[in-house]
């Protein structure tokens, strides 16, 4: 009966401080994954496709272009891209935003620039 005890002890010590950190660590990622979805809420996001990826290194600081070549895909030149971590799934927000709506924005920047220029002007003089 001592024996077995003992035993048990010894199984428990030798695991325990690496698995018991990696079981923290394992909780800290949950907890962000959540906090990510909770901060973006999926459903402002039109989802066009879901990707399951290995590691998320692969995609530390890379461009759209770098992206999409990196995950074969072959969709028009995106507006932007959101990704939100899931439980192992990147969420891509890969949402094509109308020619109208570019051009309202276009438009934007125009009127901006000339209201920039206009008050530039006086100042100048």
């Amino acid at each position: 009966m001592s024996e077995t005890i003992i035993k048990i002890k010894k199984i428990y010590k030798s695991s325990n401080s690496c698995s018991i950190r990696r079981r923290r660590k394992e909780k800290r990622k949950k907890k962000k994954r959540m906090k990510a979805l909770k901060f973006r809420d999926l459903k402002l996001f039109k989802v066009e496709k879901i990707f399951r990826v290995k590691s998320t290194r692969s995609f530390h600081g890379k461009n759209h272009d770098e992206l999409e070549r990196h995950l074969s895909i072959s969709t028009c030149r995106f507006s932007y891209l959101s990704l939100v971590i899931f439980r192992n799934f990147f969420f891509f927000n890969l949402c094509k935003i109308s020619h109208r709506g570019l051009k309202k924005d276009k438009k934007r920047k125009k009127i901006k620039k000339e209201t920039d220029t206009e008050l530039n002007e006086p100042n100048d003089q």
